[in-house]
């Protein structure tokens, strides 16, 4: 027989192959599955965006053949697939089938079988759910022994003796530079592998990503939760996107980051701004208030719009955390999901001095940037979701458009590496005595000797501008970010910032106007904790003689910034 798959879709084009032998496929339990019946002209359309983006992938066949797909949920002689199925892992599954047989034969199909027949020798607590599930489909997930499933199909795949003539282009190492693997070595081009059937698919997820992205969900508290390889870039816009129509309102502070503004740029909403409570002591801007949340909510339903989301940031870079239990309750009360920021704190989750999570204080959507404190990779995140306000769906069909379509296995890996670093840690250890512990009693002891250096203060509830602190309702704020003011010294902190790292190789993660900002984690050691105080200490030595001159310094500095940048507020921390 002579089968031919074709593939249309708006954005990759046309690609065939022929392959003229039957295929046979494994479904995911390791229970070969064949299906008798001849393919008929079927077409399978794939909705991956919400403004006509449609890729349609067409399967035809010659001259006959058998249809034989791992967990069809058709009948084969069907005229086309059920729209409503919307199963693109079917379709993958035989694609890849069909591309083993045609790469080399039978053997290796039966190489691939014997994994799966493998790997199901290890399963553990298969289970079904009837449920919506985080692609908003009803599927049968696998859940392994593995703690680190995806980590373990990498290990895998990269261990396999083989011939790759795959993407990408270094071929496992053997074609990279030199100067590259002289940095970083060969191991991380050995395990940079693209979507191989054994490493599943990240917008289709069926079998080790989503069985990681189900214990990522379990231990942050999450119904559902999306692995992200665009940062929390990527998660803001796609929560955005998945909740306001061209034309709704998004209320959102001033604060926010970028992301949220490409996000109206990207869904059509229309941004209704709050005004963050602003701290004029430390030039910086906290989070909101209730009230007024509930406000802009009855000023835009007054006006007859509608209101697709609420966004806040909590924590703010400086780890300041709003009131978000209070918040959404406002926005729930009036039938409106409420989307937190969340990129800085990804760590609450595990030490009880830590503030507690926005998904513990009732928001729908939760973005974190898991690189940020915790262990993985620059630029991976976590989106987690829970209850009924925001379509899963809509969210798996918003990040596939905003995400790579081939996303780096090095990436997800890491993420599903953190997550089983911390699920250790709470296991075998408990809240209380988790790697977290180490972090925070390094950070208190880092702030109690910097409370003591002449010329500088400490962000903290004590120094927080009383007025701001009153309207802000402080929910709490982060142990572990460390902000030292430095206006007393008559330094910016952008003038510290090159003095620290150029002079004594301590690198802070944000200089800004009037402070710098140190941010610890469980990779922080005492001995950086002793640079950091030392270099302080000297910096505070350097311009104590100067401390007569620093207020003069400082107003006239200050003036001719905030002048250029309309900063006039911050003035008053002089007065």
């Amino acid at each position: 027989m002579l089968l031919t798959i074709t593939l249309c879709t708006t954005v990759v084009g046309l690609a065939s192959f022929q392959c003229k032998k039957e295929v046979k496929t494994v479904s995911r339990n390791g229970q070969v599955m064949v299906l008798d019946g001849f393919l008929k002209p079927a077409t399978l359309s794939h909705d991956v965006g919400l403004h006509g983006i449609v890729p349609h992938i067409c399967l035809r066949l010659q001259s006959g053949g058998r249809r034989c797909f791992g967990k069809a949920r058709a009948s084969a002689r069907d005229e086309s697939l059920s729209l409503e199925e919307r199963d693109y892992g079917v379709a993958t599954q035989f694609f890849d089938d069909c591309l083993l047989l045609a790469r080399g034969g039978e053997n290796n199909l039966q190489v691939k079988e014997k994994m799966e027949a493998d790997k199901s020798a290890s399963m553990c607590n298969a289970f079904s759910s009837s449920s919506e599930s985080c692609t908003g489909e009803e599927e049968t997930v696998v859940t392994t022994s593995s703690p680190a499933p995806l980590v373990a199909a990498l290990k895998q795949c990269a261990d396999m003796d083989a011939a790759a003539f795959h993407f990408p282009g270094h071929r496992r190492g053997a074609g990279a530079s030199q100067l590259l693997t002289d940095l970083i070595g060969v191991a991380p081009f050995q395990h940079d592998l693209p979507e191989l059937p054994e490493l599943d698919n990240l917008y289709a997820a069926k079998d080790v990503i989503a069985e990681a992205q189900r214990m990522a969900a379990s231990l942050f508290g999450a119904d559902c939760t999306w692995f992200l390889v665009n940062g929390s870039t990527c998660g803001i816009q796609a929560a955005v996107m998945a909740t306001c129509k061209p034309g709704d309102y998004l209320i959102l502070p001033r604060n926010c980051h970028m992301s949220a503004v490409s996000a109206m740029v990207l869904s059509g909403a229309v941004p209704k701004y709050v005004i963050p409570i602003l701290d004029s002591r430390w030039g910086v801007a906290h989070g909101v208030e209730a009230a007024q949340v509930e406000a802009a909510i009855c000023e835009v339903e007054r006006g007859g719009g509608n209101v697709g989301a609420v966004l806040v940031i909590s924590p703010t870079y400086f780890g300041v955390c709003s009131m978000v239990e209070a918040i959404a309750d406002v926005c729930h009360h009036h039938g409106v999901p409420l989307l937190v920021d969340e990129a800085h704190g990804a760590h609450f989750q595990f030490q009880a001095n830590l503030p507690r999570t926005a998904l513990e204080q009732g928001a729908d959507i939760a973005v974190q940037s898991t690189h940020k404190v915790l262990g993985s990779l620059t630029q991976s995140a976590m989106l987690h979701s829970q209850g009924t306000c925001v379509s899963h769906q809509q969210l798996t069909r918003c990040l596939q458009m905003l995400q790579t379509s081939s996303p780096s296995y090095l990436l997800l890996s890491s993420l599903d590496a953190a997550r089983a670093q911390m699920s250790e840690v709470t296991c075998t250890a408990g809240l209380g005595t988790s790697i977290m512990d180490a972090a925070v009693s390094l950070a208190s002891a880092a702030k109690n000797a910097l409370h003591k250096i002449p010329g500088l203060l400490v962000l903290d509830k004590s120094t927080i501008d009383k007025k701001a602190a009153a309207e802000v309702a402080l929910a709490g704020i982060d142990p572990l970010r460390i902000t030292v003011g430095l206006w007393e010294l008559g330094l910016t902190g952008f003038d510290a910032d090159d003095i620290l790292r150029l002079e004594y190789g301590v690198v802070a993660e944000l200089p800004s106007l009037l402070s710098l900002t140190f941010v610890v984690s469980a990779g922080t050691s005492s001995q950086d904790i002793i640079r950091l105080i030392g270099s302080l200490e000297a910096l505070s030595a350097r311009h104590q003689v100067c401390l007569g001159f620093s207020l003069l310094y400082s107003r006239l500095h200050l003036t001719v910034h905030c002048r250029n940048h309309m900063c006039g507020n911050l003035l008053t921390h002089l007065q």
